[in-house]
């Protein structure tokens, strides 16, 4: 074959992928880099939903620095994602862990834990509204047969109650799939290094801490990352199960921005300053995400 007959094959070659390539990217193009740049012109513009946007500059942004609603929303989303993360985490690995060995009916307890991963956060906040309602709800009843508690809780009425189970419904939610994560990374461990560990007399707590935790170092750090840009995107098991109450206290950043978009009767349409508010949101994950990534990068060149 010579050299022209090489290159002639590779352009045919490049040609047929950027065809096939075609079709998906113009999807993208419509559904998703359009409607992007909707969002970032109409964020410079005051604009309700109808009639033609009104060019304000930069108002919207100058405005969402000083809503303090907004900023107790975005306290409120990082509250949120912080007891998240560090109890779902751990509590995978844990699993994880466990579920690697030999135990009895390993694979029940690996589809059972993944199940919940599988159910709509909107129906799991739609069962859960009927669980914890402080009339007729389930949880209280049994909470009441048990003499635990002597009058109903508001578990949804209440400011400390309501973010608590936000967090337990949230980490119950993603577990399973998270434990999922850390099985396939124990299983590509060499079986060869828990040998030589045993020859060498090494506890059980020595080889997780020697062993395990280290090689699971670049998973655990994709799984982190994950968690954090999934959890700060948190909307529909809050908008269901509380809406932003009670006063605000389990307001976040996307039921807020939800409500400039679609009216209710707190705030008017304004769907100018709900972009403003996403552009925020969205340059808030992203530095988040880039600072973890960085700090991760530091710890692994130090080790």
């Amino acid at each position: 074959m010579n050299r022209s007959t090489g290159s002639k094959r590779r352009r045919a070659d490049n040609l047929s992928a950027y065809l096939m390539m075609t079709p998906g990217f113009a999807l993208y193009a419509v559904f998703v880099f359009l409607p992007m740049l909707w969002v970032l012109y109409i964020s410079f513009t005051s604009y309700d939903g109808a009639g033609t946007p009104r060019w304000v500059g930069l108002d919207n942004f100058a405005y969402a620095l000083k809503d303090q609603v907004w900023w107790n929303a975005v306290w409120n989303t990082f509250i949120f994602a912080l007891f998240k993360i560090l109890i779902e985490a751990p509590l995978a690995l844990i699993l994880a862990i466990i579920l690697n060995k030999k135990v009895f009916a390993a694979n029940w307890f690996r589809t059972i834990f993944f199940l919940p991963h599988l159910v709509s956060m909107a129906v799991m906040g739609v069962i859960f509204y009927f669980l914890l309602r402080p009339v007729d709800g389930v949880i209280n009843g049994v909470l009441e047969m048990l003499h635990l508690i002597g009058a109903p809780v508001d578990f949804l009425g209440s400011p400390f109650w309501s973010m608590t189970c936000l967090i337990l419904i949230g980490i119950w939610s993603g577990f399973g799939v998270n434990m999922i994560y850390f099985l396939i990374g124990l299983q590509t461990i060499p079986k060869e290094l828990y040998e030589c560990a045993d020859l060498e007399g090494a506890s059980e707590t020595r080889k997780l801490i020697r062993i395990t935790i280290p090689m699971l170092g670049p998973i655990f750090s994709i799984i982190v990352m994950m968690m954090i840009v999934y959890t700060l995107k948190t909307f529909d098991i809050v908008k269901v199960l509380t809406d932003g109450g009670p006063y605000g206290k389990t307001e976040i950043m996307f039921t807020y921005i939800y409500r400039y978009f679609f009216s209710d009767s707190m705030t008017s349409q304004q769907q100018g300053y709900g972009s403003a508010l996403s552009i925020i949101a969205t340059v808030i994950i992203g530095v988040i995400s880039v600072l973890y990534f960085r700090m991760q990068r530091k710890t692994q060149h130090q080790e």
